[in-house]
């Protein structure tokens, strides 16, 4: 007689699912890089900020990059370091068709008025505005020639801070310094090629003066609708990327600076240097919290409830072997679907 004992077999999920998870998660991953492209590009080029989170990191001053894609507890914020490359606020960057437009095209990256004041009302937001046309970044050489020029600035900074009407100052010779006092009183200079100034009588000069400033504090636009009783009213505002950026880091005491400055924005928090377009600050306070664990991944890899009664509850079991049906309902689906593949097999219709 022969032995027709099922050997069952053992728990876990099956090669397949796991091999279509896998292949799942590539194709995710292949379809982020593919919408994330542009940034990384900006964020390596000489206009970009990869070398400041790096050197702040290095200095034992918490730093790291954000691109949105989840909720940020905005109370681990110290200070939020926001980089624009738009001149053209809520509008959308037109494609260049030829390769001088290209290397002259002001706009880099699209970003809107709303996600720069929602973010600046939430945490301490510096504004890092832009400077360099795309050729920059391209050919990593800078010239007066394509800096994007004084009007597109101007623009970007009155469509985001309140007050009086912002003016963009050019520096006359081709480095200016600017003198910077550290925390613990040593004298600096910071250095920059094509300095980009300010003026506005409402903001308060930090770096540079009340005529020519590169970085100060700025107010935000009145009107505003609050969030809450906390919402800040003021941001900082750098006109000259270059004091931070991988282009200018390395120029006089451009690094020293950028770690003194905003290492004494921190206490216990971080500093997030942030691309994304849209504002991902949650308030614990104010908005309820769903930790994602593991168990939510693994989900996927079990077997469905087996109280749902439903079809696929049937699918699992018969294609797990040698598992009974766990309902009625499951079962009487399950001769239902076998039937017409029986009666094939016996080529009736059916």
């Amino acid at each position: 007689m022969s032995d027709t004992t099922t050997t069952p077999r053992s728990g876990g999920p099956r090669i397949e699912i796991l091999l279509i998870a896998a292949v799942c998660i590539i194709v995710l991953a292949g379809i982020w890089y593919v919408l994330t492209q542009r940034q990384q590009t900006l964020r390596s080029s000489p206009a970009g900020l990869d070398g400041l989170q790096v050197w702040l990191a290095s200095n034992d001053v918490t730093a790291y990059n954000f691109s949105g894609g989840w909720p940020i507890d905005q109370t681990t914020v110290d200070l939020l370091v926001l980089p624009v490359y738009d001149t053209s606020l809520d509008e959308t960057r037109t494609s260049p068709a030829t390769k001088e437009e290209l290397l002259l095209q002001p706009d880099e990256y699209d970003l809107g008025t709303e996600a720069i004041l929602t973010k600046a009302q939430k945490v301490p937001t510096l504004l890092v505005l832009p400077k360099w046309r795309s050729g920059m970044r391209l050919t990593g050489l800078a010239h007066p020639f394509i800096l994007i020029g004084k009007d597109g600035i101007a623009k970007t900074l009155g469509d985001v801070t309140g007050g009086s009407t912002p003016e963009i100052v050019f520096g006359k010779t081709p480095f200016t310094e600017f003198r910077y006092r550290s925390t613990e009183g040593e004298e600096l200079r910071a250095s920059l090629y094509a300095a980009q100034m300010f003026r506005n009588e409402s903001c308060t000069p930090i770096i540079g003066t009340s005529d020519a400033m590169i970085l100060g504090e700025c107010p935000l636009p009145s009107g505003l609708e609050a969030d809450d009783d906390g919402s800040r009213t003021s941001m900082l505002v750098l006109s000259d990327p270059d004091l931070l950026n991988n282009h200018g880091l390395r120029l006089g005491d451009n690094a020293r600076i950028a770690r003194d400055f905003l290492s004494s924005r921190t206490d216990e928090g971080n500093i997030v240097i942030d691309y994304s377009r849209t504002s991902w600050l949650r308030d614990p306070f104010e908005e309820p919290e769903r930790e994602r664990t593991w168990a939510d991944l693994q989900r996927f890899f079990g077997p469905p409830s087996s109280s749902s009664g439903s079809a696929v509850d049937c699918f699992w079991h018969s294609s797990s072997g040698a598992r009974p049906c766990v309902t009625d309902q499951c079962c009487a689906t399950a001769l239902n679907l076998a039937h017409p593949r029986q009666l094939r097999s016996r080529q009736e219709p059916g």
